[in-house]
């Protein structure tokens, strides 16, 4: 995550999962798991899960993590991070996920969700997100007596 995660990318690309979130609910040959393969540093296999995942070296021995897992990983690390910095148990969470993700994709956002430990309250299209988050944080910028055109 963030600076380690490059530092990580950098000495040991082989082992870095990156872009797991293109992994989601695909089978490995799917042709857009097969473009995720110019772009990955590590190599992809298929997963005990049936789907695309992530063929490492982990602990000195060979181990494929489905995308799901690598998710978990990543949301485990997050809950962590926020939980110091708020101070506060975190269990329940809204994700923000692709508009264009299928149900499947969805379901597997929602089981990482589970492996992390958290409870989500609603899966949520990226772009409401990022609107309403644009909107909550400059609710005083805006004058109902003046229209706004967002485009």
């Amino acid at each position: 995550l963030g600076d380690a995660a490059l530092a990580q990318i950098r000495s040991n690309a082989k082992n870095s999962c990156r872009n797991f979130k293109h992994l989601l609910g695909r089978k490995v040959d799917a042709p857009d798991v097969q473009i995720e393969t110019f772009w990955s540093t590590s190599k992809l296999a298929e997963a005990d899960d049936g789907f695309a995942g992530y063929d490492v070296t982990y602990k000195g021995e060979p181990r494929v993590f489905s995308a799901v897992e690598v998710t978990a990983m990543y949301l485990t690390k997050l809950k962590e991070l926020t939980e110091k910095w708020c101070e506060a148990k975190v269990t329940d969470v809204v994700i923000a996920v692709p508009s264009g993700f299928a149900d499947v994709q969805r379901q597997a956002v929602l089981d990482a969700a589970k492996v992390a430990g958290l409870s989500v309250l609603r899966l949520m299209n990226e772009h409401t997100a990022t609107a309403l988050t644009y909107g909550i944080y400059r609710s005083n910028d805006f004058d109902p007596e003046k229209p706004m055109t967002v485009a």
